[in-house]
């Protein structure tokens, strides 16, 4: 290996396709970049990407869901991104085209690039294209106005929301390779000046905010659910991804939110204007 390359650690399962949602799901939540999802006659293919040797705990997923590790290997980053490069062809999603740069914008799209990368969020995720198709029926109803979007991965929400007329835009991550990777992709695609960029969470980000976009996990959504409505404007609207559609009572309920589109075992939630509040005190049933 090169001096100063990265390298990540690939795994490659092989599942049937009734569970591949779910072992997809439980490999983000090891802390996957993404997952890409092959489907075979057979069986369906999972590949993600860590900073760490997964293995075991791979492995683990693999059995839970009735299937079996294919390869398990370190690669240098230059392979991670030939891998996803030849897979990754564009995807349409509602008005936009969301494309790796090697691919031509499509006539009469909104056009947005973004190269595959170690942050999550290239439109081929189920959470990310429900959460994009909603922003657009949000923004054709009223102004996005003020926007945050929470939990940014990889920009594709703050960049949709920028080309949806929202402003000012911000964009914050834990993350902060993710938060660099995000500002990557603002830059090349002509929206450096009109997004801004920090790491933190929300507890960071003072508002109010008109919009708030969160594309995070069940677990991040519960415990934020008290604190999402003091960062709204009055009339604020809250839309929530990631959230697998088993789990969509509990956080609605938390969030005082409603299920808005339903996709490949994925929910996204949102809030009525008029029911925008903070439901941290409640207790479950």
């Amino acid at each position: 290996m090169g001096k100063g390359k990265q390298r990540w650690f690939r795994v490659r399962l092989a599942v049937p396709a009734e569970t591949a949602e779910d072992a997809g799901a439980a490999l983000l939540g090891l802390g996957g970049t993404g997952v890409r999802v092959d489907e075979g006659p057979l069986s369906t293919r999972l590949e993600t990407y860590y900073p760490r040797d997964l293995t075991s705990a791979s492995a683990g997923v693999a059995r839970a869901f009735g299937g079996r590790i294919l390869s398990a290997r370190w690669v240098e980053e230059e392979d991670w991104s030939v891998s996803w490069r030849e897979r990754v062809r564009g995807r349409v999603i509602g008005r936009f085209f969301v494309r790796p740069a090697h691919v031509a914008p499509r006539r009469g799209k909104l056009d947005l690039a973004i190269d595959p990368g170690m942050a999550f969020g290239t439109g081929e995720h189920p959470t990310t294209r429900l959460m994009l198709l909603e922003m657009q029926a949000m923004a054709a109803e009223s102004p996005l106005g003020r926007f945050l979007d929470l939990g940014c991965g990889s920009g594709i929400l703050a960049m949709a929301a920028a080309v949806l007329a929202a402003h000012p835009v911000l964009a914050v991550d834990s993350d902060a390779r993710a938060v660099e990777v995000a500002r990557a992709n603002a830059r090349s695609n002509g929206f450096g000046r009109r997004i801004r960029f920090a790491v933190g969470g929300l507890d960071s980000c003072a508002g109010p905010f008109d919009t708030l976009v969160a594309n995070l996990t069940t677990d991040a959504h519960l415990a934020l659910a008290s604190s999402y409505g003091r960062r709204l404007a009055p009339g604020g609207r809250l839309l929530l991804g990631g959230v697998r559609s088993a789990e969509a009572r509990l956080v609605a309920e938390r969030a005082g939110a409603r299920v808005a589109r339903r996709g490949g075992g994925w929910v996204v939630l949102r809030s009525e204007r008029a029911t925008v509040r903070s439901r941290g005190n409640r207790r479950e049933g």
